[in-house]
């Protein structure tokens, strides 16, 4: 008996600490990427004065923005922490030294496929346990 106990309690413990992300961030379910965000690091790279912004609208499931040259667009959804950004495009204008920075920009919005609450208050778009970009809420 005793040992079925335990055994209980181990499994409830275990799952509970799944909650946890492995991005050194929370989950949470109830959070709603809505508005407008500045991207702040890209694969660990700090992007804040690059000007990436993204724009969220939940209401109609779209995400436009700017890479720091070219207008971007597209659909997401979410749905609590898992998340995908589909249909991408942009406008194609050809910016001097920053080609290579928007590719992998849009490669990397193409690849999340979940989205947590860093420590710091961060937003994190991750691929599996990789942080690809974390964005910054801008405060209207």
């Amino acid at each position: 008996m005793r040992i079925g106990i335990l055994l209980i309690l181990g499994l409830m413990l275990s799952c509970n600490g799944s909650k946890q992300s492995a991005t050194n961030g929370k989950a949470k379910a109830d959070m709603e990427l809505n508005g407008n965000y500045k991207i702040v690091s890209m694969n660990g790279e700090d992007l804040s004065s690059e000007g990436m912004e993204l724009t969220f609208d939940a209401s109609g499931n779209s995400v436009n923005g700017t890479s720091g040259c070219n207008k971007i667009f597209g659909n997401f959804s979410q749905n609590g922490s898992s998340m995908s950004i589909e249909a991408l495009g942009s406008t194609k204008m050809f910016c001097e030294g920053r080609m290579e920075l928007e590719k992998q920009f849009m490669q990397g919005l193409g690849a999340v496929n979940g989205v947590a609450v860093s420590d710091d208050g961060k937003i994190n778009l991750v691929n599996a346990d990789t942080v690809l970009m974390q964005l910054e809420k801008i405060e209207e």
